[in-house]
Parts: C-alpha cells; structure tokens; sequence
C-alpha cells in the first residue's frame, strides 16, 4: 500500500501547517519543532508572560495617568500664583510711579512765593 500526500485529509495537512507556523513564529531562527506538545506548551508560556507583561503595562499606564493629572493641577495652580503675582506687581509698580512723579498741578508763583515767606 502505498500513501500519497493526495491519500491525507485536507484539514489534517493544514492542522500539520497551522502548528508549523506556530512552532515558527514562537521562536524565529531555530528549527521548527514538530511535536504538537511542545508547539503548544511554548505557545501557552509566551501567552502567560504576554498577559503578564499587558497587566504591568496596564498598571504603568495608571500611574502615569495619575502623575498626569497631579502635573496638570500643579501647572494651573503656579499659573493662578503667577497671575496673582503679575497683578501685585503692577499695582506695586503703579505706586511707585505715583510717589515718585511730580504733581500734575503746580501752585502759582505768587502762592508759592507767599508761602515761602511765611515760614523762613
């Protein structure tokens, strides 16, 4: 009796396939393994550290989201502060040019002159 490869159901050549490329993709360079055991065991571990690595990604994403939310409220808090400060420095400076500039009215000369003579 002889066994042609057309004498083999179609779904077990493709079931022989599909683990082939498993086998290959788990592991890119080395020779395919070709026990359906092993494939399958090497396919579980990689999804068991797949899984694992998503949840620590997952928790790494939490808390930088948290870190991005606290950062966003320090920035809106300095920038409270420092509108707080533009405006006391304004008003400070606003002071200063009043007790520093000359009066807008200035007396006339013969005021002036009687009030200097009043008190020597």
């Amino acid at each position: 009796m002889n066994c042609h490869v057309t004498d083999i159901p179609f779904h077990f050549l493709l079931t022989v396939s599909r683990f082939l490329e498993l086998g290959s993709t788990l592991e890119p360079g080395k020779p395919v393994k070709a026990d359906k055991v092993a494939i399958l065991s090497d396919a579980t571990l990689m999804v068991i550290q797949l899984r694992s690595e998503a949840q620590q990604l997952k928790e790494t994403n939490g808390s930088l989201e948290e870190n991005i939310k606290e950062l966003k409220a320090e920035k809106d808090e300095l920038r409270d502060e420092k509108q707080k400060l533009k405006l006391e420095n304004e008003s400070l400076e606003h002071q200063m040019k009043l007790m520093t500039s000359t009066p807008t009215y200035m007396p006339h000369p013969t005021l002036m002159r009687c009030l200097s003579l009043r008190h020597p």
